[in-house]
């Protein structure tokens, strides 16, 4: 083997040794930071992203059938897709009764107001506990030239099942607007 060949052999050996060393320290890192600073429970998800996403498959009404009522179900708390479940089926039970009569939740939906909205931002997301986050939503309405704006809080809980829109708090910023949206459609 002539000279040549063995810097070759040790330059691309060194350059192994060196690539696998970094590999290693960049798995450390990310290994470091992805552990949940509680150990023993699993690292919470981004709810602010998982809020955003919500909002915008429901920015309007469900669309109440089977399908969408078994992703709402994977999102919503037990709590919460109870009382969902109870007004969507009064709503099924007025219609059978008088096709012509207005369901008491036929303008349901998960934006709070008037259930319409130009935009929105995630404002800020805050722990409450180690199984309890409240993320704020900011939004604005553009009507007739002006803008209207207000903000909802986001409750999501911590489930056996993982983390689950337990409530929407509509209105916060508002003195007569703040409600419960469970609350509102829960006859139970």
């Amino acid at each position: 083997m002539n000279m040549l060949n063995r810097t070759r052999i040790a330059m691309v050996s060194g350059t192994g040794i060196a690539r696998r060393a970094l590999v290693f320290a960049v798995l450390a890192s990310l290994a470091a930071v992805s552990v949940p600073a509680s150990a023993g429970h699993p690292a919470r998800p981004d709810l602010g992203a998982q809020t955003r996403r919500f909002v915008e498959q429901y920015k309007v009404s469900p669309e109440r059938d089977a399908r969408d009522m078994a992703n709402l179900r994977r999102v919503l708390s037990p709590a919460f897709f109870r009382a969902l479940d109870a007004a969507f089926r009064e709503d099924r039970e007025t219609s059978a009764q008088d096709p012509s009569a207005k369901p008491p939740h036929a303008d349901f939906t998960f934006i709070c107001s008037d259930g319409s909205m130009d935009g929105y931002a995630i404002s800020s997301v805050r722990h409450v506990s180690s199984s309890s986050v409240d993320v704020i939503v900011s939004f604005y309405d553009l009507y007739r030239g002006e803008t209207y704006r207000w903000k909802d809080r986001y409750r999501w809980i911590r489930t056996p099942a993982g983390w689950r829109l337990d409530d929407i708090e509509c209105e916060i910023d508002r003195p007569n607007g703040r409600y419960s949206m469970r609350k509102a459609i829960d006859h139970g």
